[in-house]
C-alpha cells in the first residue's frame, strides 16, 4: 500500500457480490437497505457515491478512471450509462446544478442529481472531518429510494433526507 497522498485521494471499493433488485423469478423489484460510515476532510477530492450498476456494466472495478465522476469511464467495455448513484458532495459544479460544495444528490443515468439536499440544512458539513453515517433505502413497492444522514452514533434520522422515485 502506497504513503497517503492528499493530492491524490482517489479510489473505490467494489462490492463484488452483486446486490439483487430484481426476484429470480417474478422479476419484479426487490427492497433493499444499506448504511455506512465515512469521514472526509477539506484537503482533497469531491466527495464520495454509493453507485449501483449493471452486473457485467464493465464501467467499474475493471477500468477505475480517476478522472471522471464516479470513476466511470465512458469507454469502458460494456458499460452503456445505465446507473443509478447517491453522491455525498463536497464540490459544486454548475454545469450539473449542484446547489453548493455539501450537498447529497440521487443521480439516475445522468451526473446532474435527479433529486438534490443541501447537506448545511440538517447542520451537517460533510468534508468537516467529522464520522458521518448514512443510510440508502429501496422500497420496491413504492419504488423509492431513500436516503438519511447523521453523525456517526446519533442514530438514523426520523426523516430521510431525500425521498426520489426510481424505477
Amino acid at each position: 500500500m502506497a504513503a497517503y497522498d492528499p493530492s491524490k485521494s482517489v479510489g473505490q471499493l467494489v462490492y463484488k457480490k452483486p446486490i439483487k433488485f430484481l426476484d429470480g423469478d417474478s422479476y419484479k423489484p426487490i427492497s433493499f437497505s444499506t448504511d455506512f460510515t465515512f469521514l472526509m476532510s477539506s484537503k482533497a477530492g469531491d466527495g464520495i457515491a454509493f453507485v449501483a450498476v449493471p452486473s457485467g456494466a464493465g464501467g467499474l472495478g475493471q477500468s477505475f478512471d480517476h478522472q471522471r465522476s464516479f470513476g466511470i469511464s465512458k469507454n469502458a467495455g460494456k458499460f452503456d450509462g445505465k446507473f443509478v448513484a447517491v453522491e455525498f458532495d463536497t464540490c459544486k459544479y454548475d454545469n450539473v446544478g449542484d446547489v453548493n460544495g455539501n450537498h447529497v444528490g440521487v443521480d439516475v443515468g445522468s451526473f446532474m442529481s435527479a433529486e438534490i439536499a443541501d447537506v448545511s440544512s440538517v447542520g451537517l458539513v460533510l468534508s468537516g472531518g467529522e464520522k458521518l453515517q448514512a443510510w440508502i433505502d429501496y422500497e420496491a413497492s413504492s419504488k423509492k429510494l431513500e436516503t438519511g444522514l447523521s453523525k456517526f452514533g446519533v442514530g438514523r434520522p426520523n426523516n430521510p433526507m431525500i425521498s426520489s422515485p426510481i424505477d
